[in-house]
């Protein structure tokens, strides 16, 4: 039973996939055609990671006079946002025996 299963459906994927490249005029339009749909499903599964993210967690405000929300890394939480301070004194990138370059 498996097999015949597994059997009808490689016939329907060799059959949709014959009608699409009827479809498609020439290689180039398939292969832009099969970027286009693995595009969508990626943007689809991020969407979803969104959604379930979103349904999970509740906004939390910022402390202070004006509480805004705060903004969230879905992956990590606690790296959402990073600060530096304005006056920040930062290591130069390369130096010399005369220049300091930054």
């Amino acid at each position: 039973m498996v097999l015949r299963n597994q059997y009808h459906l490689q016939s329907l994927i060799l059959r949709h996939r014959a009608a699409l490249k009827d479809t498609c005029e020439s290689e180039e339009s398939l292969e832009r055609h099969n970027r286009k749909t693995k595009t969508i499903q990626t943007l689809d599964v991020a969407a979803n990671k969104i959604d379930a993210f979103l349904k999970q967690n509740q906004p939390r405000m910022g402390k202070g006079k004006r509480s805004k929300e705060v903004k969230s890394n879905i992956t990590d939480p606690e790296s959402a946002k990073m600060t530096i301070a304005l006056n920040d004194q930062r290591a130069p990138t390369c130096t010399d025996w005369m220049n300091i370059v930054v």
